[in-house]
């Protein structure tokens, strides 16, 4: 792995061809792309466009992916001063896909030879197969464990997180595995990459949503014993009280490092201040959820840093109660809004067994009294248990309490 900081001030075409892809898919294509500005035939060359592409959907930028991707097949592929000619086709095929896909329009398809590698850079083989690993349209299927394992072979577990989003649930799941591994991998490097704060704080999401948190905390907390309380580390452990449902704790953490506001990179001070705006509202707290949400815009707004908004749940929902009040950053807020991978669908709220119990007997149309006493229990704890279900649900009523549950797969 090639930390950040030993680009060379003027990287040569040896160089992108080894190292370009890995910092491009570590997340680190800025830092890459700005050394090669003057460089200019490099960065005119078909590779290095590619690179651009994938960068940019990375970032959730669906109208530069747009941009670049049309300007990267205006490229002669055999102009390449970089990488072999034969390189160009597979890796084109594949961020067609790719770039299809962000932008939520039907791929093509791609697929890999099963007796050799399209380009026998590991890298680059291990990015196409994750791409190939889209089921097919005719044929429904796909080669997830085949793309998966290139992509832990290669220590790409954060590229294999981001495809995972369109795998089977248990795919998603082996996904988020090989990014736990990796993540492990970068933070034991000696010395970790200065850039591996910054992708824990991305990791963070898949592992939860792949119903992990337990592996999530055991990563933050391994994170903090090799990089010490930094913010990206706090920033980690506010994923996880966010994701339980402990907004208190939440604020708690963020509030100190958002006062500082310094030693933060751009992507980790939009992430922190999504997570306060989404802690605001659970707490019943619009006007710091609606200032929150503006910093955080102001943040993203000159590197457009997209996807955390699309990550912290709940992120797009407020930017559509707050749409029209944002001034001079309606427009980017207005294009958050309308990306392909925007989920407004709100999570099933985290109800504790014994609300759960409480909760599925109420289609029967039991009385508090019977319930409690088929619990075993008081009925005036059975109805504590129903305060804060319908506190959790948003509700005030049994019949809207069975009618949200239900929305939400609970019962």
């Amino acid at each position: 792995m090639i930390h950040s900081s030993a680009v060379p001030a003027v990287p040569s075409a040896a160089f992108v061809r080894d190292h370009g892809p890995r910092m491009v898919f570590d997340g680190n294509g800025r830092t890459l792309f700005t050394r090669l500005t003057e460089v200019r035939d490099l960065a005119d060359d078909p590779f290095v466009m590619l690179l651009r592409v994938v960068d940019a959907i990375d970032r959730a930028d669906v109208s530069r992916t747009r941009t670049l991707l049309a300007l990267a097949h205006t490229r002669t592929p055999t102009a390449s001063s970089v990488v072999p000619a034969r390189w160009l086709e597979p890796f084109t095929a594949a961020v067609d896909v790719d770039a299809a896909l962000a932008s939520g329009e039907p791929p093509a398809t791609v697929t890999m030879t099963e007796t050799a590698s399209p380009t026998g850079h590991l890298d680059i083989d291990a990015y196409i197969a994750l791409q190939a690993a889209e089921p097919s349209p005719a044929t429904g299927e796909g080669e997830p464990h085949q793309a998966l394992v290139l992509a832990d072979i290669a220590g790409l577990g954060r590229l294999a997180a981001r495809s995972a989003t369109r795998l089977a649930p248990t795919d998603r799941y082996a996904a988020a595995e090989t990014l736990r591994l990796d993540m492990y991998r970068r933070l034991d490097a000696a010395p970790p990459d200065p850039s591996t704060g910054i992708a824990l704080a991305q990791a963070m999401w898949p592992l939860v949503r792949a119903h992990n948190p337990r592996a999530a905390r055991r990563l933050a907390d391994h994170a903090v014993s090799v990089l010490g309380h930094t913010p990206e580390t706090t920033v980690a452990s506010a994923v996880l009280a966010e994701h339980g449902e402990r907004s208190a704790t939440t604020l708690e953490l963020l509030e100190p490092l958002l006062r500082a506001e310094k030693g933060m990179s751009a992507v980790t001070a939009v992430y922190a201040r999504l997570l306060h705006a989404s802690a605001c509202r659970r707490r019943h707290r619009p006007g710091q959820a609606y200032e929150s949400l503006c910093r955080a815009l102001e943040d993203g707004f000159a590197e457009r840093i997209v996807r955390p908004f699309l990550e912290v749940p709940g992120a797009v929902t407020l930017l559509d109660q707050f749409i029209g009040r944002f001034g001079h950053f309606n427009e980017f807020a207005d294009e958050i809004r309308k990306h392909p991978a925007a989920d407004r669908s709100a999570a099933a709220p985290r109800l504790t067994g014994k609300e759960m119990s409480v909760l599925q007997q109420l289609p029967s149309g039991l009385t508090a009294d019977r319930i409690a006493a088929d619990m075993g229990v008081s009925v005036n704890t059975v109805k504590t248990h129903l305060r804060g279900i319908y506190h959790k649900l948003g509700v005030g009523a049994r019949a809207d309490a069975i009618t949200r549950a239900r929305t939400h797969g609970l019962i």
